[in-house]
């Protein structure tokens, strides 16, 4: 009787087990079908560091403020996503000067490297809009050894802004313009930072091919 009662708990634990995997595995396919949809129509923007001292760190600010200053007003301009992105593209070169225009001016001993292309994101959080990890179209500034912390943000929808501290600013709507209502009520839930999360550690355990 004990045995069997063993058994039955055995069989109910991997019962449950398999249940688990099921139903994450199908959330996660979901996930990254509507991850894909939301980077069709978003260009990102990501600058990192030379290291996490204060002093590279303030320089990536300063990067970041004048590269926004300079080509935020194109990408306001872009009717699409496919528009913004070629519009990258083709002022990369801009970009990059800018760049090293504020590394020279500080007198940092490293220059920057920009490259357009798709870059892997983590789940980030920008005011009431919760982005899940997956691949995007970018922008990518790399300064120096590229070993700091990074800032991330929207360059079109244009969600960027230059001051600190200014989140709760953000223009959420504007994702509303460009989004299927369901990928809108995804990245806008109260709950969804959890859920992105989920498939952020599904995504490292069983890779993206997997799914």
């Amino acid at each position: 009787m004990k045995r069997q009662w063993k058994q039955g708990l055995l069989s109910f634990g991997c019962g449950m087990m398999v249940a688990f995997f099921v139903l994450t595995a199908s959330a996660a396919s979901y996930a990254q079908q509507m991850q894909q949809d939301i980077a069709a129509e978003l260009v990102r923007f990501h600058v990192v560091a030379n290291s996490n001292a204060s002093a590279d760190q303030a320089l990536k600010m300063k990067v970041r403020n004048a590269v926004l200053a300079e080509m935020e007003p194109l990408f306001s301009a872009a009717s699409s996503k496919e528009e913004a992105f070629q519009v990258a593209k083709e002022e990369a070169p801009r970009m990059k000067a800018i760049a090293e225009e504020v590394l020279e001016e500080n007198q940092a001993p490293y220059g920057a490297e920009v490259k357009v292309a798709p870059c892997r994101f983590p789940v980030k959080q920008y005011g009431d809009i919760t982005l899940p990890a997956g691949v995007y179209d970018a922008v990518n500034i790399r300064l120096g050894a590229a070993e700091g912390e990074n800032f991330w943000c929207v360059l079109y929808p244009s969600l960027c802004l230059v001051e600190e501290g200014t989140e709760e600013t953000l223009d959420v709507k504007k994702m509303g313009h460009i989004l299927s209502p369901e990928a809108y009520s995804m990245v806008t839930s109260d709950e969804v930072e959890i859920k992105w999360k989920v498939v952020e550690w599904w995504q490292e355990q069983w890779g993206e091919d997997n799914w």
